[in-house]
């Protein structure tokens, strides 16, 4: 049996294997009547827009690593390069959500940038800088928020404060 053959055979027994555990862990109590409960009385306008924001989310770090690629690489602004931006964020979102601590994405992502001919100098930039945007941008809105809502952090939660300026104090 050739080395490529017995990879692809383990690789496929490991996916039976853990769909047997994964069906097991689902069957082995009685939760299972109760989940179908909660699912039929689910809203499903909270759903629709869960799914809207989930879009928009995409949307909008393609858009970023569009124009980061723009701005690292010599590649056009066209629809070829916008399709590249959404195909390294959906690889990236596939990955990190597959990885222990997320930790997946940025590597295969920069796999895929190399891939359409950008340098590794290039694609690291590209995804530092997103990574930074990210930051700054999380870090600009729970201040905002934190001022925005002082009252109600120092009224109703005297502990959380402490964790709240250690945050965003390392964020910074």
């Amino acid at each position: 049996m050739s080395f490529k053959r017995l990879k692809k055979s383990f690789g496929l027994i490991f996916v039976i294997l853990s769909a047997i555990v994964m069906l097991f862990l689902l069957f082995r109590n009685d939760d299972l009547p109760n989940l179908f409960k909660a699912v039929k009385n689910i809203n499903s306008n909270y759903i629709a827009i869960a799914l809207a924001y989930i879009f928009i989310f995409w949307i909008l770090e393609a858009l970023m690593i569009y124009s980061l690629i723009v701005k690292f690489t010599d590649h056009e602004k066209n629809l070829r390069t916008f399709w590249l931006a959404v195909k390294v964020t959906m690889i990236g979102q596939y990955y990190s959500n597959i990885t222990p601590l997320a930790t997946g994405g940025q590597p295969v992502q920069l796999y895929v940038l190399k891939d359409d001919n950008i340098s590794l100098s290039n694609g690291t930039a590209i995804l530092i800088s997103k990574f930074l945007l990210f930051q700054i941008g999380v870090t600009v809105y729970s201040l905002l928020m934190a001022i925005y809502k002082i009252k109600l952090l120092a009224n109703y939660h005297n502990g959380a404060s402490i964790f709240i300026v250690a945050g965003l104090t390392l964020n910074m």
